[in-house]
């Protein structure tokens, strides 16, 4: 018995000992680069308590410019630029690992496209013809601030090294999308076009963006 409970006791020690050896220290920072659903990201942290976490992550890189013909001759122009910066505060319930964190997001996304109907191939709206017009969309986020909240976890692999995920959602509030013509007629057209309100209203319903992120962090 006496065994039993020496045995018990060292393994009590030895679970708290690894314990204490990973928990957070209060001011310790790190810094680090990974992966997002909004490109490459760079993020700094700031342990505030043994269980609390201050965490700045700006994430972007995602860029795409082309243009494209189709077999009329007409034009689509696309211009993509994705980025954000969101401010987090990082929740550990149980000790080192697991962790809660929720803040807000702003969001630097820039999303536009041009389509030009070319002049010997009339391209047709609502069921009218039209030379040469241009219509230019853009999109954005409802919410250009954006609550957010994620669920992850921190993993120490020594020397200071740590690698982390992370999943989630960003509520968005909707996208909000405009189309503007070169010309009356055609602005009149595509205001009364179904699909371009179709269009608007199926993005105008997505509420929230799903979050995916892994990060490679050193801690100092």
């Amino acid at each position: 018995m006496f065994v039993l409970r020496a045995t018990f006791c060292s393994f009590v020690l030895f679970v708290a000992s690894i314990g204490l050896a990973s928990a957070q220290t209060v001011g310790e920072t790190t810094i680090g680069g990974g992966l997002s659903i909004l490109g490459a990201t760079l993020e700094s942290t700031y342990q505030v308590a043994p269980d609390l976490r201050m965490r700045g992550v700006v994430m972007g890189g995602l860029n795409y410019s082309d243009t494209e013909e189709d077999d009329d001759g007409n034009a689509f122009d696309i211009d993509l630029s994705v980025g954000a910066a969101a401010f987090l505060v990082d929740h550990y319930p149980s000790g080192p690992g697991w962790r809660i964190s929720g803040g807000l997001l702003v969001n630097l996304s820039d999303i536009a496209a041009t389509g030009r109907g070319a002049e010997t191939e009339p391209f047709e709206i609502n069921g009218e013809t039209f030379d040469g017009g241009v219509v230019t969309g853009e999109a954005e986020f409802a919410n250009n601030l954006a609550p957010m909240i994620t669920a992850g976890y921190d993993y120490d692999f020594g020397n200071d090294w740590y690698l982390s995920a992370e999943v989630g959602a960003i509520y968005i509030g909707g996208i909000e999308t405009s189309f503007t013509a070169n010309s009356d007629a055609l602005q009149d057209a595509v205001d009364d076009d179904p699909d371009f309100r179709d269009a608007q209203a199926d993005a105008e319903d997505i509420d929230f963006l799903p979050y995916v992120s892994m990060t490679v962090s050193f801690r100092f």
